[in-house]
């Protein structure tokens, strides 16, 4: 009875268990971890989303929690900002470097334009040049034996010569240094020559003194005296290319380049003259080789005339430079001073030029005739002579 009695009370608490069951809502997920709540759009599906939610804590599961999204937001990089800062300026620098290279290269093809226009003579400046006149006559020819016993060798062939040869010319100077007699001499020339630099004839032939040298007479002997036999001047023998010339015998020679094509004639203060031997073009003319050569110098400024030798010779208006040709080549001998202001051995150039031939050159230099009126046998009996219309050479 008692446990019927029990029972029976168990089965009542029961049907009032059931009678006041409630219906248990649960908050959602998205209320947790302090998240503000999103609404959805599908209202359904957070119903469901509840209920399930509901069921799993009635079963007393824990709830799986879902995390929150979060939305990400990109921030520029400054590694980024300073590699694109780093290419402009590379680009930036390219372009100012190239127009730099542009500019340069423009300059100097301009300057090279310059430069060939105004090397190329004028319509005026392609005449051949003037033709002068000997100032001296020749009456007779007398073959005399050479002073030297040094033989001329025969080229059997022409040997190669440099193309890219710089000539160093100087600049157009017309002023001499000191000549105190005014015999056209100057006092340094007078050392050279042996002749007296306060006395404008030194021998008293009649002839002065400047006159004789450069005509390759002695000025301290009386005419007739060749300068060769005095010993004041050697007659240089190119080894190879076969040409002759006069030099002062206290002067220096020496090849400048070891190919004998440059030599050198040098004086212990310094001055100068040098040989240089440039080759020609096939059929090209004097004017042709002058314009490609002889850069920066003017054709109008060249004259043409004979040296002592009959050698045609083309020389600048001041005397320093002179140009002698033949079928293949051009020597062209020049004066190299210390100073570009005065001159001191315009006139010892000037004798060079005028004994300087080529090897097949068969003139010798004539004899000096005595001028009428001098007593050769005693230096103390001459007299005043005028020679205002004489000439060197009768």
């Amino acid at each position: 009875m008692l446990f019927k009695k029990k029972k029976k009370e168990q089965e009542n608490k029961n049907k009032e268990h059931k009678n006041t069951s409630v219906e248990i809502h649960t908050i959602p997920d998205v209320f947790y971890g302090g998240q503000d709540p999103v609404i959805y759009k599908n209202e359904v599906s957070i119903t469901k989303q509840g209920d399930k939610h509901a069921q799993e804590k009635i079963s007393g599961k824990q709830p799986r929690t879902t995390p929150p999204t979060t939305k990400k937001t990109t921030i520029p990089s400054k590694k980024n900002d300073k590699k694109k800062w780093l290419i402009i300026l590379i680009i930036v620098l390219f372009v100012v470097v190239m127009a730099l290279v542009s500019w340069y290269y423009i300059t100097q093809a301009t300057k090279q334009v310059g430069n060939e226009v105004q090397n190329t003579p004028l319509q005026e400046d392609i005449e051949e040049p003037l033709k002068t006149p000997s100032s001296t006559k020749i009456t007779e020819i007398k073959v005399i034996s050479p002073t030297s016993t040094q033989r001329v060798p025969t080229p059997t062939s022409t040997p190669s010569i440099d193309e890219d040869i710089s000539l160093p010319f100087p600049r157009m100077i017309l002023v001499d240094t000191s000549d105190v007699d005014k015999d056209s001499l100057t006092d340094q020339e007078e050392d050279i020559f042996r002749s007296n630099p306060g006395i404008w004839d030194t021998d008293g032939d009649g002839y002065y003194d400047g006159l004789e040298v450069v005509n390759l007479y002695s000025p301290e002997k009386i005419s007739p005296s060749k300068i060769i036999d005095t010993g004041r001047v050697f007659d240089y023998i190119h080894p190879k290319r076969a040409y002759r010339m006069y030099y002062p015998s206290a002067w220096e020679v020496g090849d400048i380049n070891g190919k004998a094509t440059d030599v050198l004639f040098s004086d212990i203060s310094g001055e100068y003259v040098s040989v240089h031997i440039v080759k020609k073009e096939f059929g090209e003319s004097f004017r042709n080789w002058f314009g490609r050569v002889a850069k920066g110098q003017k054709f109008s400024d060249l004259l043409t005339t004979q040296n002592s030798f009959k050698q045609e010779v083309i020389v600048r208006k001041d005397r320093l430079v002179a140009y002698i040709e033949d079928d293949v080549q051009v020597f062209v001998l020049i004066y190299n001073p210390r100073q570009q202001q005065q001159i001191p051995f315009r006139h010892v150039i000037e004798m060079m030029v005028q004994s300087f031939r080529l090897e097949n050159s068969i003139d010798v230099l004539p004899e000096q005739t005595t001028l009428p009126g001098v007593n050769t046998s005693t230096l103390e009996e001459i007299g005043e002579i005028d020679i205002s219309t004489s000439t060197l050479l009768e």
